[in-house]
């Protein structure tokens, strides 16, 4: 039901809104805790036989048949599902459970006169707090899932599928004015653009889709973030130290020599660093570039932005 948004709400009202209701009859409350926490046992299990094996899960997998879920149904054995078949699954229902809500907010038309810096005249008040409550009930499990998985996927189709639901997510928080998610979210995805241990000679795939994610938010979603232009410009400063570091340049035009060299020569050896001349270029451009469109920021936005900038210069100094 998460990939019916009217469906989605309808349950949410009548189960877990409702009066009396138990903890065991929160359908949406227990679905999503019940996702994360399997994601979490899953991430466990990917983790250690990557540990064990040395490869990634992409190269750990076994070849099997690709089968639908519902088809086990008509299995007289016990259903097995491989480990990296679920961890897909799961995934996909994380997301589709974000894109359900992105599709509601858009729904009501709130989205586009924000992001032009306008207001939509009569809102439906009542069915705006339905979608406030819907989203502060299921952030807490989707932030973990999401989360996880992002440690546990190394395509990078994937990861930015991930961190698509990052965003969109903080776009839901933004227009409908809930701030502790927003902001756990954008913490989610600045922790997630740091390679591990703060080498970054350890930059992964990873690093580089929530890096992207992060400047897709600063450049994108201005007139929406109010307050969380602070968090957001701490974030992209942070971010500016690491990617502008002449030792980072050095390492990734070494990185791009080697992809040329043929897999047999000595300079050719695998490194951990994965992220590319052309990545690194796109990103110090989006950074250099992050305050163009400023002009179309409202009265409003330009206060919380400029608030943002005074805060992080005195924090700086």
């Amino acid at each position: 039901y998460f990939h019916d948004e009217e469906l989605l709400v309808a349950l949410f009202v009548n189960y877990d809104m409702a009066e009396g209701t138990d903890s065991e009859s929160k359908i949406l409350h227990n679905v999503l805790n019940a996702i994360n926490q399997y994601v979490q046992y899953i991430a466990q299990e990917i983790t250690k036989l990557e540990s064990t094996s040395g490869q990634s899960a992409q190269a750990t997998r076994k070849n099997t048949r690709n089968v639908k879920v519902l088809e086990l149904l008509n299995y007289t054995d016990a259903p097995s599902l491989d480990i990296y078949h679920m961890r897909s699954l799961c995934g996909e229902i994380s997301i589709r459970m974000i894109d359900s809500l992105y599709r509601l907010v858009m729904k009501e038309g709130l989205l586009v006169p924000l992001l032009k810096g306008e207001t939509k005249d009569s809102p439906d008040l009542e069915r705006i707090t339905v979608l406030q409550n819907l989203c502060t009930n299921s952030w807490p499990p989707l932030i973990g899932s999401l989360t996880s998985l992002s440690n546990i996927v190394h395509a990078t189709k994937a990861l930015n599928s991930l961190f698509n639901g990052f965003q969109n997510f903080v776009i839901v928080c933004c227009v409908l004015q809930l701030e502790t998610p927003r902001d756990a979210f954008i913490t989610a995805i600045t922790k997630a653009s740091i390679p591990r241990k703060k080498d970054i000679s350890l930059i992964s795939k990873r690093n580089v889709s929530a890096m992207n994610c992060l400047l897709e938010i600063a450049h994108t979603l201005g007139n929406i973030l109010s307050n969380g232009w602070k968090l957001v410009l701490t974030s992209v400063h942070s971010l500016s130290l690491l990617i502008s570091s002449p030792q980072l340049q050095q390492l990734v035009q070494m990185r791009d020599l080697n992809q040329t060299q043929p897999r047999d020569s000595p300079s050719s050896q695998r490194r951990a660093l994965e992220l590319t001349g052309d990545e690194l270029g796109d990103l110090v451009s989006r950074i250099d570039n992050l305050f163009d469109n400023s002009a179309e920021l409202s009265e409003e936005s330009m206060m919380f932005l400029l608030d943002g900038l005074y805060a992080l210069n005195t924090e700086k100094f």
